[in-house]
């Protein structure tokens, strides 16, 4: 191995010690905004150890063909403890920024389509029913106007069948008021909502 190999790759190492420093805190701070307990935690442990491992082979194979030898070995653990030494609180704090960041635009995007969507569609939905029942009343209204007449010419008639039909009549009257009732009380839910 040449002596310009051997400083690549002891740069590299070196770059490879700071990579896994920003990971593993990255990692640290994930698991503390998201409460991460458990067999997850071992999970994730893991993980982090293959994504290392894998990241750290790869540089070494393609700086030296993967020749492992002693120094490698101290020039990763040297980035390591250097980043911790000069980089790992900013980096935690840039990392908890970025999170904030990122919750932030979340809320906003959620927000935004509560505004700009969801809200119009439950007004328009309002709206036709509101109007639904609009033409609904007008059309009963006028349904009673037309038939009080047919109704005073039936009259005769009626008065014989009365005693007969109206405990069903009011059965079915009565079922239809608890029915609207009931609607009526959904709907005031539906609108306070």
């Amino acid at each position: 191995m040449t002596l310009h190999t051997q400083y690549l790759t002891m740069l590299l190492m070196l770059g490879s010690g700071f990579c896994l420093g920003v990971i593993l805190d990255t990692y640290r701070v994930l698991k503390g905004r998201f409460h991460i307990r458990g067999w997850a935690v071992s999970l994730i442990d893991l993980l982090y150890w293959f994504v290392c491992s894998g990241l750290v082979f790869s540089v070494l194979f393609w700086s030296n063909w993967g020749e492992l030898r002693f120094y490698i070995f101290l020039a990763i653990i040297l980035g390591v403890f250097l980043y911790y030494q000069w980089l790992s609180k900013v980096t935690t704090r840039l990392i908890e920024i970025c999170i904030r960041v990122v919750e932030w635009i979340i809320q906003f995007h959620i927000k935004a389509t509560q505004v700009i969507v969801i809200r119009p569609i439950l007004f328009t939905i309002g709206l036709i029913r509101k109007l639904l029942l609009f033409v609904l009343q007008l059309f009963w209204k006028m349904l009673q106007i037309f038939c009080r007449p047919l109704l005073w010419l039936c009259r005769p008639i009626t008065k014989r069948i009365e005693p007969h039909v109206r405990p069903y009549i009011n059965r079915g009257v009565l079922l239809g008021k608890k029915w609207i009732e009931k609607w009526r009380q959904r709907k005031k839910k539906d609108d306070l909502e």
